[in-house]
């Protein structure tokens, strides 16, 4: 058995091929010769073990469904001109274009940081469990603790605001088409919300691979409405401003005296826009080839910045 170990352990510190699928030996499933159990595993889940860590879900995510996934979530679109507002009431064309651009810099370097961990770490707990591991060990717990309910917590009140904001886009949808005769109350929009929360609920109880293909569709809409807003707003505007006016020109109209405040405000837009992409590593044991995977799903989750 001492030879036969031997070879199991070579098997376990050997150097892999992430394309190629390697045999490994579960020792803790083990009690005596007869109960050895051989498992082909792909290479994440060699990564995996290596880690400590076993992985307990199918991997039905591709690559490009990954990237689709993390794009997604961005809804480039709906999020922008939901919060065209904060922009232009805070520094006006100057709000709109370095409130814009100052927090995304800001929030690439998070998602360079996340891209590499996701790489190194490709597990479904994602944040928490990069935490626990980058924290000093008398501290790990807490920092995962806090980075966990920080997380789940950020995620709940996400979902609700970006539901809430589709939900004033179809109130103010039907006052539009109606020519304002139809002005719905802030009752009817808070119903309009639980029915799209219900709605999300029973498709995210769908099984993932049925998920992985939905978000091929949903990254073809996002890019589809956004290259047609952009068409469509060149197309249909008379005046266009000057390029001086466009990077140079401040407006404050939040009613706040101090313009640096109010220019700082603009940054709520982005902020807020710019979230999501840590998504990629919370499905990363759902994915094939996740430590290449999951990182180009987050940077190409932060294209909007472009």
């Amino acid at each position: 058995m001492i030879g036969r170990w031997s070879g199991y352990s070579a098997i376990l510190g050997m150097s892999y091929h992430k394309d190629e699928e390697a045999l490994l030996l579960c020792k803790n499933s083990i009690s005596k010769p007869s109960d050895i159990i051989y498992i082909f595993l792909h290479a994440d889940d060699m990564l995996l073990a290596q880690l400590g860590y076993k992985s307990e879900f199918k991997r039905e995510f591709s690559l490009i469904e990954t990237v689709a996934f993390a794009f997604s979530i961005m809804g480039v679109i709906a999020s922008v001109s939901s919060t065209l507002t904060f922009g232009l009431e805070s520094g006006g064309h100057v709000g709109m274009v370095f409130g814009w651009l100052i927090p995304s810099l800001f929030v690439l370097t998070v998602a360079l940081s996340m891209a590499e961990l996701a790489s190194a770490m490709p597990t479904s707990a994602g944040l928490y469990y990069f935490a626990a591991k980058l924290a000093p060990s008398e501290y790990s717990a807490l920092a995962s603790w806090i980075t966990g309910w920080a997380n789940i917590t950020g995620q709940t009140t996400l979902v609700c605001s970006i539901d809430f904001t589709c939900a004033q886009m179809i109130t103010t949808a039907v006052s539009v088409a109606s020519d304002g005769s139809i002005v719905l109350s802030s009752g009817a929009t808070y119903g309009i919300l639980l029915a799209i929360l219900f709605s999300h609920g029973i498709v995210c109880s769908a099984a993932t691979s049925v998920l992985a293909r939905l978000n091929l569709f949903y990254v073809f809409i996002n890019v589809g409405t956004t290259v047609a807003a952009i068409i469509a707003l060149l197309v249909i505007s008379d005046t266009k401003v000057s390029t001086r006016d466009a990077f140079t020109l401040f407006e404050n109209n939040t009613g706040w005296s101090d313009d640096g405040w109010a220019f700082i405000l603009a940054f709520t837009a982005p902020m807020w826009t710019l979230t999501g992409y840590d998504s990629a590593a919370h499905i990363s044991e759902e994915v094939a080839g996740a430590a290449r995977a999951a990182p180009i799903a987050i940077l190409v989750g932060q294209s909007p910045i472009v």
